[in-house]
């Protein structure tokens, strides 16, 4: 039997910050021009462990604003609220501890949209094991979506399904994601629209934490 994916992320349509700190919106989504402005509620729940009452499950909620230039995403770390600006034109990633009212810096970060299923440079493309298949059409929230199942062809060309992704076509996103490992990502509440500009800027009482 073939192994689960081992990089889960590879199929993560969004992830902004997963690899910051664990309990981060974990959406792979780079804004790119012409990106459809929209802000939505980030829903991530995986099972973390076997208690007496059975597999607990262990759910984190954030948001995310997107504007045809920049992203923020917001969180919390054991509790305490993390904000992460990533600022396409600027090639910056800047993160926020409003707490304590710092922030730290990342230049040089290039990151393009990760390809949907369909698109010449997708995995689902690439990788000769995988086959990624529109099994129908959903509504969630009130918005169409196309559902793809992504399986994993073994050696012994046995199918194993790895992912579900619900794609909405006018975001250009999964709104929803399923793997087989138990992790679920979803956006909910999405409510497309100009977003304020001061959400993609540095507060000015905010100071620059340095190495």
């Amino acid at each position: 039997m073939p192994a689960l994916l081992s990089s889960p992320s590879q199929f993560h349509w969004f992830k902004v910050c997963a690899t910051l700190f664990p309990i981060c919106i974990t959406t792979e989504l780079h804004a790119d021009a012409g990106f459809v402005p929209f802000s939505a509620d980030v829903i991530r729940s995986r099972p973390e462990k076997i208690s007496q009452k059975g597999r607990e499950i262990q759910t984190s909620r954030g948001k995310i604003y997107v504007s045809s230039v920049a992203i923020r995403g917001e969180s919390q770390r054991n509790g305490v609220p993390v904000v992460m600006i990533h600022n396409t034109p600027e090639k910056t990633i800047h993160t926020l501890f409003p707490n304590q009212k710092l922030y730290t810096e990342r230049k040089g970060v290039t990151q393009t949209r990760p390809p949907l299923p369909d698109d010449p440079t997708s995995p689902c493309r690439t990788d000769k094991t995988l086959i990624c298949r529109p099994i129908g059409t959903d509504t969630i929230d009130s918005r169409k979506t196309i559902h793809w199942e992504i399986v994993q062809r073994g050696p012994d060309h046995r199918e194993i399904s790895q992912a579900h992704l619900w794609i909405d076509p006018r975001l250009g996103i999964a709104i929803r994601e399923r793997y087989a490992d138990g992790l679920q990502v979803e956006l909910a509440n999405i409510q497309e629209g100009t977003q304020p500009v001061e959400l993609f800027q540095i507060p000015k009482d905010y100071q620059k934490q340095t190495p």
